[in-house]
């Protein structure tokens, strides 16, 4: 699925691309065949699969920053006024 979604949400055109995956991804109702060619299906994907696209991607990230740098958890929390989280969970 991400060979056909990834060019998609980017733009970028599918190549080297099999029928029978764009097909899948259109039974599961991810993708449509709108008047402008692919594109997701709803707005709710729209906002959803950038997200579980990239999840590996930030889950690597987080595990190479410096946790001292940032020990609220939050880049920003002092200069936005933000209350940083209570040590044990928290929310933001």
């Amino acid at each position: 699925m991400r060979s056909i979604i990834s060019p998609l949400m980017q733009g970028d055109e599918m190549r080297d691309t099999v029928q029978d995956h764009i097909d899948y991804c259109i039974d599961l109702g991810l993708i449509i065949r709108g008047a402008n060619g692919l594109e997701i299906a709803n707005p709710i994907y729209r906002q959803v699969i950038p997200r579980e696209l990239i999840n590996i991607t930030q889950i690597n990230l987080e595990a190479t920053v410096d946790r001292l740098w940032y020990p609220y958890r939050c880049i920003n929390c002092r200069t936005t006024g933000r209350e940083a989280p209570r040590v044990g969970g928290g929310k933001f």
